[in-house]
């Protein structure tokens, strides 16, 4: 690795002890070598060093060695990705595979498009790694976020057309106990299907379904056939509301999924809010499915195959953070208890593994949303507490002002490190979506102190949201939301 580096860079001053290669780009106006320059050990797996990404170094790939005014925005904003504790890379261990699986996993990696004449690659996560030892075992959670199709929570819903889906997430747990290693993987994402959520201040958008049924019942069938083809038989887990807006989407999905089957395929529609008070019912509905998938394990310094993964469970919500994170939890839960009984354990691991569901959920929560996942308090109690109830709302809020004020420059970040956005678009530079909506804000209270000072009271917020529907920015904000 430190002599290819140096046949790009010559002496230029690097400490090379965990120096990797994230890839070569081209920008607005150079091409650059991108070095990981620091970075964090979060602990080993299988005698492999893990470590987290700190600092990305650009080096230009032409005469000038400085780094050109058009390229410095760019540059900062895919460091605003990949530099912020989620992205990690192991110099001797492909992070992108599973035990079980190793091919086509380069979906994975957050970098592959920019490793195609790198000699060493260094194929770079984008997630969470959490590594736990003690005397007796070494329990690993690898999150690998899907990179066809990242985003924030209502600028990316639904797939693309190629069935790609917003927020697709596989999560491997990762257990070394005795002379035996066994991992379990799951999967969530977004309904394999053109919906979306265009959110103009109202907290709970309206739903759209963007597509005919003709291509959305393709674009379901190509996503579930390559699921198929990586992981053999799927359990689809649906988590959504039987009622309101929710409940028209889950029709919807549900008529797609009866028009073709598959005996690869199982579906169940759990309604978590309707039965939320007793998960216990969950479990015990899927517990055979569970036993009969079973999970991957190899002795013997692990050259003995035991068994198999034979199916994967994709669970969904609505945003696939919060009740997702829930149930998965409980899944991942209930295969740990086989494992521990299997490999005669008599340590409990229940507090190490509630703390890591609980840290990985905050993770994936706030790559998608901003902020830490709603409803932990269903992995730490097994119900919701009155304190956590305030700890939501104060969370929600907060995602109401993140998701309208920051997603979209994010967004575009987002796209640009994946390599999916022409740097010459003018939406990078168009920033009046949030100008329009901090007018909007703006508006709002002038009017809510208008209507307070004629004491019009409890009318005040509806009459201020009325009037602010006659402003020309809260049209400019949908039609940039639009575009």
């Amino acid at each position: 690795m430190q002599k290819e580096i140096q046949n790009y860079i010559g002496d230029f001053s690097l400490d090379y002890t965990n120096a990797a290669i994230f890839g070569k780009m081209q920008l607005q106006v150079n091409k650059y070598l991108i070095l990981i320059t620091n970075s964090q050990c979060v602990g080993q797996l299988l005698g492999h060093e893990i470590y987290l990404i700190k600092q990305l170094v650009f080096y230009p790939l032409s005469e000038s060695e400085v780094i050109h005014k058009n390229d410095q925005v760019y540059i900062e904003m895919i460091k605003s990705i990949v530099c912020d504790d989620s992205c990690y890379y192991s110099l001797t261990y492909n992070l992108t595979h599973s035990l079980q699986l190793k091919k086509n996993r380069n979906r994975f990696a957050i970098n592959h498009k920019y490793l195609e004449d790198i000699e060493n690659k260094t194929y770079v996560i984008n997630g969470c790694v959490q590594i736990y030892n003690n005397a007796t075992l070494t329990f690993c959670q690898i999150v690998r976020r899907e990179c066809l199709r990242q985003g924030r929570r209502f600028t990316q819903r639904g797939c693309d057309q190629q069935g790609n889906c917003t927020n697709y997430t596989e999560i491997e747990d990762v257990y070394q106990i005795n002379k035996s290693t066994y991992s379990f993987v799951q999967v969530r994402g977004s309904l394999p299907f053109k919906w979306s959520q265009v959110p103009y201040l109202n907290p709970k958008p309206s739903i759209q379904i963007d597509s005919n049924s003709d291509n959305n019942i393709e674009l379901c069938n190509a996503h579930l056939f390559t699921q198929i083809q990586y992981y053999r038989e799927m359990f689809i887990l649906n988590l959504i509301d039987r009622k309101g807006k929710q409940q028209k989407l889950g029709n919807y999905f549900q008529q797609i999924l009866e028009s073709f089957q598959r005996r690869e395929i199982q579906y169940f529609w759990f309604d978590f809010h309707q039965e939320r008070a007793n998960l216990n019912k969950l479990v015990d509905e899927i517990s055979s499915v569970l036993e009969q998938y079973g999970y991957y394990q190899i002795a013997n310094q692990n050259t003995k195959l035991i068994s198999e993964q034979k199916g994967v469970f994709r669970v969904n919500c609505m945003s696939c953070i919060d009740r997702t994170n829930v149930v998965q939890y409980l899944i991942s839960k209930f295969i740990l208890e086989e494992i521990i009984q299997d490999a005669g354990l008599e340590d409990s691991l229940e507090s190490i593994h509630k703390r890591i569901w609980i840290n990985s959920g905050n993770q994936l929560s706030k790559l998608y949303s901003g902020t830490n996942s709603l409803k932990n308090d269903y992995i730490k109690y097994g119900k919701q507490t009155k304190s956590g109830m305030i700890v939501d709302a104060t969370l929600s809020t907060r995602r109401y002002f993140l998701n309208h004020f920051n997603d979209y420059h994010i967004q575009n970040s987002i796209d640009l490190t994946l390599g999916l956005w022409d740097m010459n678009d003018s939406r990078f530079h168009n920033y009046k979506f949030e100008n329009s909506l901090q007018k909007c804000i703006l508006i709002f209270f002038l009017m809510m102190f208008v209507f307070n000072f004629l004491n019009l009271g409890i009318l005040s917020p509806a009459l201020s949201f009325l009037v602010l529907n006659y402003f020309p920015q809260i049209y400019q904000v949908r039609s940039i939301l639009t575009q």
